[in-house]
């Protein structure tokens, strides 16, 4: 997770120090130096991933796609395999809907632009009210209605 640690520079200007695990570090982080409060909803993403596989965040054998659980879970995901996401050591004892839950959820945590990730609160409400879940897959479906019937969808709706 992210640390915000103020440091003194030699100016006396405050600096933002940030410091992180690698396999938590949301891209905008790793490759522009950016920091928000959606640095942190992506690294709970990863945390989410972890708890749904029963997998560390970066994985040492190269059973992964380079070795990250994200990039892994992306990959069947895309495919549409999110079942084998699932820690097989759970040996079906767990509720279908709440892991359906948790993996929506970490999708919406590891969206790679941050402006399209949630905020944690909705995250939460996702996670902690299923008729929040239900609201959120509904109101999906519409914008999915209106993205084929229309050539110019209300995007900005759908997002949100």
């Amino acid at each position: 997770m992210v640390n915000h640690q103020p440091q003194k520079s030699l100016d006396t200007r405050e600096q933002l120090h940030v410091v992180g695990t690698f396999g938590y570090m949301a891209p905008e982080y790793v490759m522009y130096g950016k920091v928000n409060e959606k640095t942190d909803v992506y690294s709970y993403g990863v945390v989410l991933l972890e708890l749904i596989t029963g997998k560390a965040a970066i994985q040492k054998n190269m059973e992964f796609n380079q070795g990250s659980l994200v990039l892994w879970a992306r990959s069947l995901l895309s495919r549409g395999l999110s079942e084998q996401l699932i820690d097989p050591n759970l040996n079906e004892d767990y509720n279908s809907e709440e892991v359906q839950r948790m993996m929506t959820a970490a999708q919406l945590c590891l969206r790679e632009s941050s402006s399209r990730r949630p905020s944690i609160t909705k995250i939460i409400k996702l996670l902690e009210e299923p008729q929040y879940w239900v609201k959120v897959r509904k109101g999906r479906e519409e914008c999915s209605d209106e993205f084929k019937s229309s050539r110019e969808p209300r995007l900005q709706r759908c997002e949100e």
